[in-house]
């Protein structure tokens, strides 16, 4: 996610690869600064170009993050540093009108330029967590994974990171799963 909104609880960090770096290291941070009390998160050793979060993130929150390449040389300065804005997660009812089975409505609008919502209705207390898949299959993103209350749940999502194309989406709340399939178009 680059100065992105509605980005995933766990989100995927991509960035463009050096040509001499043999890993990588990636900071997040509460912060446009990094310090000791403002860094979430500091990875080092990564030798991808892609790094999923490994820690949960609070949601509706500004979050900061960078990356630096490193070779048998020595390490290049920081990237510059990229904000974003995690997902909303909205809780629209209480507890007089609980749901009395686990529902995943389709996502809308569908087919969607950017920026879609799913909405979860939650018969009891759950771990939820509700992930994008491509359509080989490979996991692309994580939009919540947390534990909810019972109710019903708004959850924006923004594909800034995506391409074109169709997802499927899984929601797993306890033992239960429910599927769907959403398209993009930029």
């Amino acid at each position: 996610p680059a100065d992105a909104e509605g980005v995933a609880l766990q989100p995927v960090f991509v960035w463009h690869p050096s040509p001499s770096a043999t890993s990588y290291r990636l900071q997040l941070g509460i912060r446009p600064y990094f310090g000791e009390s403002t860094t979430a998160l500091d990875v080092s050793g990564i030798t991808d170009t892609t790094y999923t979060c490994s820690i949960q993130l609070p949601p509706n929150r500004y979050l900061f993050w960078r990356v630096m390449a490193s070779n048998e040389i020595g390490s290049s300065g920081w990237s510059e540093v990229f904000k974003f804005k995690t997902t909303e997660i909205t809780r629209v009812s209480d507890a007089e009108n609980l749901p009395d089975r686990l529902e995943l409505a389709q996502n809308y609008p569908n087919p969607f330029n950017l920026e879609t919502t799913f909405v979860v209705r939650l018969p009891e207390s759950s771990h939820v967590t509700l992930r994008i898949f491509d359509a080989t299959g490979r996991l692309v993103d994580v939009v919540v994974d947390q534990n909810l209350e019972a109710g019903e749940y708004r959850l924006r999502y923004s594909a800034t990171s995506l391409s074109s194309g169709i997802y499927f989406y899984q929601l797993v709340a306890g033992k239960e799963v429910r599927t769907g399939k959403m398209m993009l178009i930029k």
